[in-house]
């Protein structure tokens, strides 16, 4: 099944916000921790950091450099510890997000909509049981909530193109 697909931009604490507009543009990111989320690295939409920097008129030497990650949960606990920002997807963050203990230091129109969407695989012969027909709808409907909620959340950037 298709789930959604994610709305990848930078993401951080409030306190990695405020000090980030206290330098000039260009420079905002040059010596600030990066924190890389692998998940993505196989995604022909998703950008890595080198080149969300360079398609964002920033500069930053050595961007490939920072603590890698395999999943966004712990990109995101990383987050919250002021270890850096994260140039991860918002599916996932719905709660720090919607708490503000996760904030966009850029505008939404500098993220990117994946390629790739999240999915959920069962096997055929696990269909037929009735607990897993309720599992998938339940699956169905929060995927449904999350992408609904990912299309709220990025219109602004949808309608001014």
């Amino acid at each position: 099944d298709i789930l959604f697909k994610d709305f990848l931009i930078p993401v951080g604490t409030p306190e990695n916000r405020d000090r980030l507009v206290r330098v000039p543009d260009a420079q905002q990111l040059e010596g600030f921790p990066l924190l890389h989320v692998d998940l993505y690295r196989n995604d022909p939409e998703a950008p890595d950091w080198a080149s969300w920097i360079a398609e964002n008129g920033l500069s930053r030497s050595s961007p490939e450099r920072g603590m890698r990650f395999q999943r966004v949960g712990a990109a995101a606990d990383a987050v919250l510890a002021d270890a850096g920002l994260a140039l991860c997807g918002l599916a996932l963050l719905r709660e720090p997000l919607d708490a503000g203990r996760i904030v966009l230091p850029f505008p939404f129109a500098t993220g990117r909509w994946t390629a790739h969407a999240f999915q959920a695989r069962y096997r055929a012969e696990t269909l037929v049981r009735p607990q897993l027909r309720r599992f998938r709808a339940w699956v169905a409907e929060e995927a449904r909530l999350t992408a609904a909620w990912l299309e709220a959340l990025t219109a602004p950037i949808r309608h001014n193109r």
